[in-house]
């Protein structure tokens, strides 16, 4: 795509050329326009990443061009005739090296849009340099009572990589979500609503990056907040996990800690300074895996707050090449 340059809006971005239906579908999701962002530039990230992004649709628009799109609907006609949300769902290939494992990558967007080019293909470019093949899953949001609709996906996106002729190796896999991406992640995890009840291979590690964990955590700022935004942001939060009846107990069907029996190997990473998504949340998820046994990493970042993504030019830079070290010291890949 010779248009694309680092000075680009993402508002001009999906105009630039023929292509830009399918370049917007990457950018906005569901029809969200995210106006917030119409005047930010592909290098005028608040971290180094603008570059991984344009990269990332150079390849998209490379593999188009030569008649080989690389997005697909992972429902059928007939799943999305029954349940026409199933048609907002999309799964973007970036392919690493030939027969090598697979992670699933599920952004954030607190349940209300799905940021697959920041933390998604930004991300998988990083997972490529590794060999890593990636995959960015674009799951259902933002309506009330949403879950277990993004574990759904998850699934099904397993499901999809799985029956379809990828050329990677399909038994070795992992799933890395990015805040509220990580919920839908921890919960597919849990020993109540995780991958046991899909007919699915097992996941061999999730990586849960500055995750939504805790919905008690959500629970209690709703409830004592006097700023509105925190209180907001809180109830959004809980309404799309819940629905509009929430209560605490009601939520604690989709709150990992709670469910957390034979839970997979886990990867955790959470900014100290971060103040949209307490870090509070991913500690209680370790102190829980750790009081059962369960292999994990964690750590924190000094200084750093939320949606670091890939992280370069943060000082969670590396936290890719870690994660991939710990799922390359599983019993399973020794």
């Amino acid at each position: 795509m010779s248009t694309l340059n680092s000075s680009m809006t993402f508002k001009e971005l999906a105009a630039a050329s023929s292509y830009q239906d399918k370049i917007s579908k990457y950018i906005f999701v569901n029809g969200d326009t995210m106006p917030d962002y119409d005047a930010m530039t592909l290098g005028g990230m608040a971290f180094e990443n603008g570059r991984l992004i344009l990269q990332a649709l150079q390849s998209l628009e490379d593999a188009h061009d030569a008649g080989c799109d690389r997005d697909y609907k992972i429902y059928s006609e007939e799943d999305i005739r029954e349940t026409p949300s199933k048609g907002d769902v999309r799964l973007f290939f970036f392919p690493g090296k030939k027969d090598a494992p697979y992670v699933l990558l599920v952004p954030g967007g607190a349940y209300v849009q799905v940021w697959s080019w920041t933390e998604g293909f930004e991300s998988a470019m990083e997972f490529n340099k590794k060999d890593i093949n990636a995959f960015v899953l674009s799951y259902r949001v933002n309506v009330p009572g949403l879950l277990p609709d993004p574990v759904d996906d998850i699934a099904a996106a397993v499901k999809f990589i799985t029956a379809h002729d990828f050329p990677v190796n399909k038994n070795s896999y992992t799933v890395c979500g990015f805040s509220a991406g990580a919920h839908a992640t921890s919960v597919f995890g849990s020993s109540n609503r995780g991958f046991r009840n899909y007919d699915i291979p097992s996941p061999e590690a999730l990586f849960l990056i500055y995750p939504v964990i805790s919905t008690d955590i959500l629970y209690d700022e709703y409830k004592a907040s006097g700023d509105a935004y925190e209180q907001n942001l809180s109830y959004v939060m809980l309404q799309r996990i819940g629905g509009n009846g929430f209560t605490r107990e009601s939520l604690e069907e989709f709150n990992a800690i709670k469910n957390c029996d034979n839970y997979p190997p886990t990867f955790l990473i959470h900014g100290e300074a971060d103040d949209l998504v307490d870090p509070k949340g991913t500690e209680d998820l370790h102190k829980a895996l750790e009081a059962k046994g369960i292999r994990h990493h964690y750590e924190t970042v000094p200084g750093t707050g939320h949606g670091f993504s890939a992280g370069k030019g943060s000082a969670a830079d590396g936290w890719i090449e870690r994660a991939i070290d710990f799922w390359k010291s599983l019993p399973s890949n020794s």
